[in-house]
């Protein structure tokens, strides 16, 4: 489990030679086997700005000693990058938390179980619950929420 001290950030950033971009990301806080999602943006001032996600199983056990807690991940942006300019400084934005997988069941217009169902209709605008509506043709809920 996460020790709630999470800590990540981008080391380095490469260009390839078939223009995809690999962003090695380091954080630490995390345990063996816990799922981790990270993503976040590689972004220049004249207009380069992509985004990178990597759903990964944390399989590396952190060093007991201590400062040897950070694991680095290497996340590829596949997305062919033509614009990105070797002089012009990178920006990276990123993020590194625990994944929490729901699973979610069909709700039917039936069901007994309170909250909406398909059938009812909801604002468009939830700042304006009295404008435009539309209706919900279906709904997914948890199980045991």
């Amino acid at each position: 489990m996460s020790n709630g001290d999470v800590k990540s950030h981008v080391t380095s950033v490469h260009l390839l030679d078939d223009d995809t971009v690999q962003v090695n990301v380091q954080f630490d806080g995390f345990t063996a086997g816990e799922d981790v999602e990270i993503s976040g943006y590689v972004t220049q001032t004249r207009g380069a700005n992509y985004s990178f996600h990597l759903y990964y199983l944390y399989t590396k056990a952190p060093e007991p000693t201590p400062g040897q807690t950070w694991v680095t991940v290497p996340v590829t942006i596949d997305e062919k990058i033509a614009d990105l300019r070797p002089s012009d400084r990178l920006t990276t934005a990123t993020k590194v938390a625990k994944v929490w997988p729901t699973v979610l069941a069909e709700k039917k217009a039936d069901s007994s179980t309170p909250g909406l169902r398909p059938g009812d209709r909801i604002p468009v605008d939830p700042a304006n619950p009295m404008g435009e509506t539309k209706v919900i043709k279906a709904t997914w809920e948890a199980e045991n929420y």
